[in-house]
């Protein structure tokens, strides 16, 4: 009878831990699990109410977030790092996103991911590579090398206000001699070079956006 106690406790402990899920906020499933200099990334399927097939609640996958903790207690939602939008090679209605893993290798994070890809012969392999700023502070913070992270932090923001600077230049002294090349009508020359300056000098804050996501992803 004891025994029979002892099982019946031990398995009703199991299923209530089983109610406490690490991801409360969204539907996720197939998820695999790695360490990365001291820290653990949790790379899941991200399952949505299907926009083709409303009445379909799951297996209906677009994109994938990765999540990471230092303490297994405390997670990080990182976003969105692959949608099916932005995969040149996956067909945008799939919504075929299953079981993701990642690697690491030399200083590079491969991701590889299945997903329903386009044209008629639906076979192939695709890896996502992360080089970008936020894996180099992700790997740096994780290492707990301060120094590391504001260098790789530091040389992002160069790189930005070189970029804005370039493209600034573009739109004040390139624009009209540009349009100028390519039209000799004036309302094509004036307007063309009116809306280029303008995306040009403005464009510091999709930079500023693009950097700035990237540091708190990180």
């Amino acid at each position: 009878m004891r025994k029979t106690l002892l099982t019946l406790l031990t398995i009703t402990s199991v299923a209530v831990g089983a109610q406490n899920p690490i991801i409360r906020d969204q539907y996720t499933a197939d998820p695999t699990a790695r360490v990365f200099n001291g820290r653990m990334y949790l790379y899941p399927s991200h399952d949505i109410v299907s926009p083709v097939e409303p009445e379909k609640k799951w297996f209906s996958m677009e994109d994938y977030h990765v999540f990471s903790s230092d303490n297994l207690t405390d997670w990080t939602d990182h976003g969105v790092i692959v949608t099916q939008n932005k995969v040149p090679w996956v067909q945008r209605d799939s919504y075929a996103m299953w079981a993701p893993d990642c690697v690491e290798k030399d200083g590079r994070y491969y991701f590889y991911f299945p997903a329903a890809p386009r044209g008629k012969e639906r076979k192939g392999f695709g890896v996502g590579v992360a080089v970008g700023v936020n894996s180099l502070l992700s790997k740096s913070l994780g290492e707990k090398n301060q120094e590391a992270a504001n260098y790789a932090a530091g040389n992002g923001i160069f790189l930005v206000i070189i970029s804005v600077v370039l493209f600034m230049l573009f739109g004040v002294f390139g624009a009209r001699p540009y349009f100028e090349m390519q039209s000799t009508v004036t309302e094509t020359v004036e307007s063309g070079t009116a809306y280029v300056s303008i995306c040009c000098i403005f464009t510091v804050g999709c930079f500023a956006q693009i950097l700035g996501e990237r540091l708190l992803q990180a």
